[in-house]
C-alpha cells in the first residue's frame, strides 16, 4: 500500500511523475535514453537486467513490470525466475549468465567491483560498451527500485502490465510523449494500464 495519503491504494509511477514532474521528466528522459537509446545491449538485454536487477532488489513492482516488459521483448516466461532461483544453472548462454552474474555483484555488492569482474565480461564477449551499458542499466534501476518501494506502490496485474508493455513499446519511457488520455484516464481500468 502507498505510504503516502496523497497516494491512492491502485498509485503507480505515472502518479510519482505527475507529483514530481522537476524530478521525473529529467529521469524519464534519461530512463528512455538508457532503455531505448542506441546501445551494445538490444533492448531485449536491458529489459531483462532491469527485471533481474529488480527482482534481486525485491521490489515486486518494477520487477513484475519489467518481467512483463522483458518477455514482451522475447525473453521466456520462467527464465527470469530461474535466473534469480540459480543464475549458474539457469538455461542461459554463458556470456549473458556473466552479464547478469556482473549486474547482480554491481546491485548487491558495488564497492566490492574489481578488475576480474570487467575482465571475466570481457572475457565472456562483451565490449566496453556493454559494460558501460550493463552498468547504467543496473544503476538505473537500483535507482527506480529504492522509489517504487519508498513510495510504497504495489505491483499491478499481469494484464495491465503486459498493457503497459505495449505502451512503452509504443510510446518510450518518456512519459512527455505520452498522449494525455493515456497518462490520466478516467475509469479505474484504463488506469491501471
Amino acid at each position: 500500500m502507498p505510504r503516502f495519503p496523497f497516494l491512492s491504494d491502485d498509485a503507480n509511477m505515472v502518479d510519482v511523475f505527475e507529483r514530481q514532474r522537476a524530478r521525473m521528466v529529467p529521469l524519464g528522459r534519461a530512463t528512455e535514453a538508457v532503455m531505448h537509446g542506441p546501445s551494445a545491449l538490444d533492448v531485449q538485454a536491458r529489459e531483462l537486467i532491469a527485471a533481474f536487477v529488480s527482482g534481486l532488489n525485491g521490489c515486486r513492482y518494477c520487477h513484475e513490470s519489467h518481467r512483463a516488459f522483458a518477455e514482451a521483448h522475447g525473453v521466456p516466461a520462467g527464465l527470469l525466475k530461474a535466473l534469480l532461483d540459480d543464475l549458474d544453472h539457469a538455461p542461459v548462454e554463458d556470456d549473458l549468465r556473466a552479464l547478469l552474474a556482473f549486474c547482480r555483484k554491481l546491485t548487491e555488492t558495488p564497492s566490492r567491483m574489481v578488475d576480474a569482474d570487467y575482465e571475466a565480461m570481457r572475457d565472456a564477449g562483451w565490449s566496453d560498451e556493454a559494460i558501460e551499458d550493463a552498468i547504467f542499466v543496473t544503476a538505473l534501476f537500483n535507482l527506480y527500485n529504492r522509489l517504487m518501494d519508498g513510495y510504497g506502490m504495489q505491483p499491478r496485474s499481469p494484464d495491465a502490465n503486459r498493457r503497459r508493455a505495449e505502451l512503452i513499446r509504443e510510446y518510450g519511457y518518456d512519459f512527455t510523449r505520452w498522449p494525455a488520455e493515456i497518462l490520466r484516464p478516467d475509469s479505474k481500468s484504463e488506469r491501471q494500464a
